[in-house]
């Protein structure tokens, strides 16, 4: 990414923004740049709507805790597809705000090589020969064409969904290029704005190695930032990774300097530079933790002819997404478990949430099957996973393992999914305890008895976290759950009518009774 300075940079650029400052009295917004090209204008244009705008929209949300970056956000106008031939993002800052260019051909790389990381933050199984497929098509075409219309990124989409196996497989691709590609974004737009923080835009001629550490101090300042905004890094890391293997070819072909010759750092390095920030920064804490991933299940089929099973070596894409809070008691030990796909369509459901010997035991049940996910390392960029299903009726038991990444925040607030009509962010923003002292406040009319009411609804939420955790593992029937439940809320009751009077405790019990969490934890 280009650093230009003001005064270097000034008489440059002064025509293309003139007519971005005459709209600067609304910032922050995103503009896309006026193009000869109108296929090139028209996927500026999309990319500003479906890509840019939603990640600086979400980033902004989540900087209202650091002042100084939500301002700087907040002063952030970004042009797309920005005024330079070659791929790079540029940052200049004007009449006091914060410009920032990034340009088509930069979004349409990253559009191709999420997927391409998709299939690497999978661990597919045919990911490195369609790696080397790719990239043998990908060398042929630069030593053929000037790269610079997006056509490369083109190539690679085309070339990573050929080799796919099926339709869901490309589909389920595309979905997480999106989700990777996002993350990538922001990490992008924060490296432009860490060059104004850092104030790289002021100082005067560098030399090349002066220029290249000041590329990697933004890089490490935006890895920094989207740890600090509660973002997961792994996909940049895996994005940065996939670029430096791809390196060699760019500079084979001249496209590309070697690094002491270049302003920027070469790939390998800002791999190398932000694995190590990771490896000593783990993610910063947060109210709920997501872990997301992605495993391919070997099919076995049974052959009639010998009456034995056999493997096919055919591999089915599943996928598996928990979010829990990161203090379980506080939300009664509720959690979510997201499946990306299924027969009926998308849906969640809760599950039961434990911390023990600083591990995550996710529970959830049937009537056939109980399950017990094992998250061995939940405050990390990505853990080991023990995944165990028992059958009721008999008390076998089947282990697996995999990795899981701990999901970004993006995912989830981004999603339209609900929990029996609440939306899951509802969810997420206040513990169950909270919530039902909010509700209650809106029917009392003497507030001095909340603080009162308060420590009864503690201990219900508390009782009641602690049953549905037992529930959840199987120790207690349903019945017996259902039941333990209304005498829960018969005992609430009961204390609440000193305070409160008995219409207003019955009208605040049966509004909490219908709340779906408790109707959907025994399945009615």
């Amino acid at each position: 990414m280009r650093v230009v300075s003001v005064k270097k940079g000034f008489l440059l650029v002064t025509l293309s923004f003139i007519f971005v400052l005459y709209q600067l009295s609304c910032p922050p917004q995103i503009q896309a740049a006026s193009s000869a090209n109108p296929q090139r204008e028209s996927l500026g244009n999309k990319f500003k709507e479906e890509e840019l705008i939603p990640v600086l929209t979400l980033m902004r949300k989540y900087s209202q805790r650091r002042p100084d970056l939500f301002r700087l956000l907040n002063s952030a106008q970004i042009i797309v597809p920005g005024f330079y031939s070659d791929p790079g993002a540029s940052s200049f800052k004007i009449e006091g705000y914060y410009i920032v260019s990034i340009n088509l051909d930069l979004l349409l790389d990253y559009t191709a090589l999420s997927e391409l990381v998709a299939l690497s933050v999978a661990a597919h199984p045919r990911f490195e020969s369609i790696y080397q497929q790719t990239l043998s098509y990908y060398e042929t075409f630069l030593s053929a064409f000037r790269p610079g219309l997006g056509a490369e990124g083109y190539l690679i989409i085309s070339n990573v969904r050929r080799f796919l196996s099926d339709a869901t497989e490309i589909d389920y691709n595309q979905e997480m290029g999106k989700i990777i590609r996002r993350d990538i974004i922001a990490w992008v737009v924060l490296h432009e704005i860490s060059h104004h923080i850092l104030k790289h835009t002021s100082q005067k001629q560098l030399s090349l190695s002066e220029k290249r550490n000041a590329e990697l101090a933004a890089d490490l300042s935006a890895a920094k930032l989207l740890n600090e905004l509660g973002l997961n890094l792994t996909y940049v890391k895996s994005f940065l990774q996939v670029k430096a293997r791809m390196e060699p070819v760019l500079i084979q072909n001249g496209y590309q300097a070697d690094e002491d010759k270049s302003d920027h750092p070469s790939w390998t390095t800002r791999f190398n530079a932000l694995k190590d920030y990771m490896d000593h920064n783990p993610p910063i804490q947060n109210a709920w933790i997501g872990f997301g991933g992605e495993k391919f299940v070997e099919e076995e089929l049974l052959d009639r002819e010998n009456k034995k099973l056999i493997k096919t070596g055919k591999y089915e894409l599943t996928q598996m997404h928990f979010l829990f809070p990161a203090d379980p008691a506080s939300w009664s030990h509720r959690g979510f478990d997201i499946p990306a796909r299924h027969e009926f369509g998308q849906w969640v459901h809760a599950i039961a949430v434990s911390f023990e010997n600083g591990q995550a035991h996710l529970y959830w049940r049937s009537d056939v099957f109980l399950n017990h996910v094992i998250i061995e390392s939940p405050y990390t960029y990505t853990s080991r996973i023990t995944f165990s299903i028992t059958t009721i009726a008999n008390g076998k038991k089947y282990d697996a393992q995999t990795i899981l990444n701990r999901d970004s925040a993006f995912r989830w607030h981004q999603s339209n999914k609900s929990f029996h009509g609440i939306p899951l962010v509802e969810v997420q923003s206040v513990s169950q305890g909270a919530l039902m002292l909010k509700h209650l406040s809106e029917i009392v009319e003497d507030k001095s008895v909340l603080s009162l009411a308060e420590r009864i609804i503690n201990q219900v939420v508390k009782s009641e976290g602690e049953l549905f955790l037992d529930y959840m593992r199987g120790e207690i029937s349903r019945e017996r759950y259902a039941e333990a439940l209304r005498i829960s809320a018969s005992k609430m009751a009961d204390e609440l009518t000193p305070l409160i009077g008995k219409d207003r405790s019955d009208r605040f019990i049966s509004a909490e009774l219908k709340n779906p969490l408790y109707r959907s934890d025994i399945g009615e």
